[in-house]
């Protein structure tokens, strides 16, 4: 039985998503053959190196790399990422309000940039 938290599911389900080959990615991170598969498969672990290799070969971003490692349960979505900075733009519009928005993993999301004393 596989398991979907492997760090071979989720490279798959991020190759799956940017809509790459197991070739493509061999190729770009210059793998051996079948490696990628073997991988996904959760038949080898790949190294720091190769993993790296794989997220530059993806372009992959640091949230995306760290759901790889387990860092975190899911990457954010662009999509959930829009929402959340809808909910706190009035916030961000106000005057005088110092305010910076972190994921729920305290990653930097955005910063208000118009800080002005009241």
């Amino acid at each position: 039985m596989q398991t979907k938290n492997t760090t071979g599911h989720r490279l798959k389900s991020l190759r799956l998503l940017r809509q790459s080959s197991q070739v493509e990615i061999e190729m770009n991170a210059r793998l051996s053959s079948s490696s990628l598969s073997r991988i996904e498969h959760n038949q080898i672990n790949p190294s720091k190196e190769t993993i790296f290799k794989i997220a530059e070969a993806l372009d992959l971003t640091t949230r995306e790399i760290n759901y790889i490692v387990g860092g975190t349960a899911n990457p954010p979505l662009e999509f959930e990422i829009i929402k959340a900075k809808s909910e706190v733009e009035e916030i961000f519009n106000k005057r005088g309000v110092f305010a910076y928005l972190l994921d729920d993993r305290w990653c930097f999301m955005q910063f208000h940039l118009i800080f002005k004393g009241s």
